[in-house]
């Protein structure tokens, strides 16, 4: 009887008005879901919202024993009524997993073949891993598509921050990954990522990647290992990644953006676009290819002091990247390697085999306001994007400024500048 009552009650929503309903780490699933009478857990909410409605999430900490409560499954919204998971305005709701020690693989948040869902403002933190080898995730999308993940944060996850799994067309958005860890996997430290579609197996296309950032993450900022997908990140930094979180400990394979490999070859079919990104202070590579036989377009990025070189994409002549506006400069190791078959021009480095530096542009510090990356890890701006801070934007008379070429990235003046950032 209460199963039917239930299946009235959304039907009978479906017809109505968009509503809203509340959650709070001081409510009761026994409520109505109102703003003074809000429900506990967003499991009550999942269960009563229909196409159009919004569950606001009140702020505070909610001390979470279970996964289950947060698996928001076999539900949609529509193109046009988005179903909407907010924080509250201007409050932060955390969800903490501290408390517990989960023994089998776990997802703090989890969209499985639920599309059309809009989450924003959410955190969610200390999925820790324990002895066992367990990789947890914090936000974790399956066979889900068409959803906005917006100014959500992860972090001290035993394992992965955000992952993508046989989902299309999906835009995060503004969100951090941190401080994620899996000291029990073989090798140890070398499965947290931030943010990631990978295996071949794992079929997910048309996702982007929007003003993010990924930093101490054990082992790489942003993976796409052997995901044959089309993906495009925009606007995103990745540093500090491939260490021990808060230290410059070794710990796993420390890229920034790992592109690849794939098994399929498609020398000319472009599969991800990676245009106005940062890639700084990584443990190893900036920008990897990694293997990947299909075509990248890499616009306007910086590559700066990462300890195993800035761009490479070598190893596989006869793949048509395209290449422009881009820094490198102070990496250590080398900064960059192109194959023969790539576009490569107007950036602060020659195309071809070679490391080396295009003869049109001296990088060097003078080029920058400045090159102390102090907040980079810091608050984010009212609106969710990412800081406006001094460091590597170009300062007045800078030769990179107005030398690159049209790409289509909206610019200033005659012409783009080289890097990530418009003078």
């Amino acid at each position: 009887m209460k199963k039917l009552l239930t299946i009235l009650f959304i039907l009978a929503r479906l017809w109505s008005y968009p509503a809203t309903y509340y959650v709070s780490p001081a409510g009761s699933d026994a409520s109505n879901g109102d703003i003074s009478h809000p429900f506990a857990t967003l499991s009550k909410a999942w269960l009563v919202v229909v196409p159009g409605d919004l569950i606001y999430v009140r702020g505070g900490t909610y001390v979470l024993t279970s996964t289950t409560n947060q698996n928001l499954s076999g539900k949609s919204g529509t193109a046009s009524n988005l179903i909407k998971i907010w924080a509250y305005p201007c409050e932060v709701p955390v969800f903490s997993y501290a408390t517990t020690a989960f023994s089998t693989a776990s997802n703090g948040i989890r969209l499985g073949s639920s599309n059309y869902i809009h989450i924003k403002g959410i955190r969610v933190t200390s999925l820790r891993q324990v002895s066992g080898g367990q990789v947890h995730t914090g936000i974790y999308l399956s066979g889900s598509s068409n959803n906005i993940i917006e100014n959500c944060e992860v972090d001290r996850i035993g394992g992965y921050g955000f992952v993508i799994n046989n989902s299309n067309n999906n835009l995060i958005l503004n969100c951090d990954s941190h401080h994620n860890a899996d000291p029990y996997t073989v090798p140890a430290y070398d499965g947290a990522n931030g943010f990631m579609i990978t295996s071949s197996g794992n079929t997910s296309t048309g996702n982007t990647f929007k003003g993010c950032r990924a930093w101490w993450n054990s082992d790489d900022g942003f993976d796409f290992y052997a995901s044959p997908g089309n993906v495009t990140i925009d606007n995103c930094w990745s540093f500090w990644n491939g260490y021990i979180g808060g230290t410059f400990v070794t710990a796993g394979n420390g890229t920034g953006f790992k592109l690849g490999p794939t098994a399929l070859s498609e020398p000319t079919i472009i599969r991800k676009t990676v245009r106005n990104c940062l890639a700084y202070a990584n443990r190893t590579v900036g920008f990897a290819r990694n293997s990947a036989k299909h075509a990248f377009i890499l616009y306007n990025n910086v590559a700066y002091l990462n300890k195993a070189g800035g761009f490479n994409f070598y190893n596989l002549p006869g793949i048509a990247n395209i290449v422009r506006n881009n820094i490198s400069y102070a990496n250590l190791s080398f900064n960059t390697y192109f194959d023969t078959g790539a576009t490569v021009d107007h950036n602060s480095f020659q195309g071809g085999t070679n490391d080396v530096p295009n003869p049109v542009y001296n990088v060097t510090n003078a080029d920058f306001v400045s090159i102390n990356s102090v907040g980079i890890d810091g608050a984010r701006q009212a609106d969710g994007s990412l800081p406006i801070l001094t460091f590597l934007r170009l300062v007045t008379g800078s030769d990179l400024i107005n030398t690159g070429i049209n790409v289509g990235i909206p610019y200033n003046g005659t012409a783009p500048d080289l890097g990530c950032f418009e003078y």
